[in-house]
């Protein structure tokens, strides 16, 4: 085995640590925080942390990265992947539903956090991604996984938390899309689904919000993209990236990385899919580079890492999440959900009709007092496996969002 090899079974070990076990709910302040919200009525035990396996590891192996494009502190490498799901196709998505609306969500019983109440009215499927941010009712929500909403089904309970803590009051009784998602660490916190997810979402707002010079009243996060400067700077980046779907192969998913770091991962079933879903994954994309803090020591820019690096590395990623265990469960109303977590990513899938819908896959959400350390071991592998591998040259690289 040679250096390159050892560096990358090293790798591959971290990320393959044991899956947590879920954690049960509990009330905070009065109000319920489920710490995986939705699964008392999904019914049943979890299958065997092995039962995923075999589907994840197919549908990755079945992947290309793309040439990386790189815009200063941000680097986007698309996914290709030949083929496609019907079952993805036919699926009407949340903004689709809601435009011609199919789709009704309402606060349950008068207002309770981390539970809405949606009514599909459409003779097809609706899907929703985890991390949409739904404003309106008494207060903004972001959705916390992948759901599938059967056709003319009502009365489906969707799992969210809170995303404006400064509100509890209705603007308008149902729920509307502004076509965003929360950023890697806002959906990272919502797919793990621990007892102090809100708590921790709640200051990642607060963080958001202050990083990017916003004042919200109500404390919302909505209001980031609302604000105009950094509406210039999504505009800018749509302009340059948007089109990344278009490319001549097949473009399923995407990997989001800042800094020369992986920061998250989504991989749909179909490109069709993808492209439908691309414009608010790239401005979440756009967000979590102008939000990031400064590099720590460890930390190396797009600029130095270089594109073939990020694509190398991207390609470790993958191969990791083929290798992981998988949780799986009931969903909240269509298909199963996989689910994994370690000490360095929370990794969640949605399965409907067979088929792998939506995978996202992110940096684990780390207590406090473990964050720096986990991130330093994370920065650690990744320069070691870039310290044994070549670099191809010649490829030309983007500078967009300001260092």
């Amino acid at each position: 085995m040679n250096i390159q090899s050892k560096s990358i079974v090293l790798m591959i070990l971290v990320l393959s640590a044991a899956a947590l076990a879920a954690t049960p709910a509990l009330a905070l302040g009065g109000v319920e925080t489920d710490a995986r919200a939705g699964d008392a009525t999904n019914g049943g035990t979890p299958e065997p942390a092995a039962a995923g396996f075999s589907q994840v590891r197919s549908f990755v192996e079945s992947l290309e990265p793309g040439r990386a494009a790189t815009c200063g502190r941000l680097t986007v490498v698309p996914l290709h992947r030949t083929g496609g799901s019907p079952s993805a196709d036919g699926l009407l998505t949340l903004e689709e539903a809601l435009e011609k609306r199919l789709v009704v969500i309402r606060e349950k019983d008068g207002g309770t956090v981390p539970r809405l109440i949606l009514t599909n009215r459409s003779q097809r499927p609706v899907y929703i991604m985890g991390g949409e941010i739904l404003s309106g009712g008494k207060q903004d929500r972001i959705v916390a996984r992948d759901v599938i909403v059967g056709p003319r089904k009502s009365g489906v309970s969707l799992p969210v938390y809170c995303v404006e803590h400064g509100r509890w009051t209705g603007r308008t009784e149902k729920f509307y899309s502004k076509q965003n998602l929360g950023t890697h660490e806002l959906r990272s916190n919502a797919q793990a689904g621990k007892s102090r997810s809100q708590e921790k979402i709640w200051r990642k707002v607060d963080e958001t919000n202050r990083s990017l010079g916003v004042e919200s009243d109500t404390s919302a996060y909505q209001d980031a993209y609302d604000h105009g400067d950094i509406r210039d700077f999504i505009e800018e980046a749509e302009r340059r990236l948007l089109s990344l779907p278009e490319a001549p192969t097949r473009v399923v998913g995407v990997v989001v990385c800042v800094d020369g770091e992986i920061v998250s991962t989504d991989l749909f079933a179909s490109s069709a899919l993808f492209r439908r879903l691309w414009p608010k994954i790239l401005r979440a994309a756009v967000t979590d580079a102008l939000t990031a803090p400064s590099m720590g020591a460890g930390a190396e820019p797009a600029e130095t890492v270089g594109t073939a690096g990020i694509e190398s590395l991207v390609e470790v990623h993958l191969a990791a999440l083929g290798r992981q265990g998988y949780t799986v469960r009931a969903a909240v109303d269509q298909g199963k959900e996989l689910s994994h977590e370690d000490d360095a990513l929370t990794t969640g899938a949605l399965v409907f009709e067979g088929e792998i819908i939506h995978l996202a896959s992110f940096p684990a959400p780390a207590e406090e007092d473990q964050s720096q350390d986990r991130i330093g071991r994370v920065q650690g592998i990744n320069r070691q496996h870039r310290s044994n591998r070549p670099q191809r040259s010649g490829q030309a690289q983007t500078s967009l969002l300001p260092r």
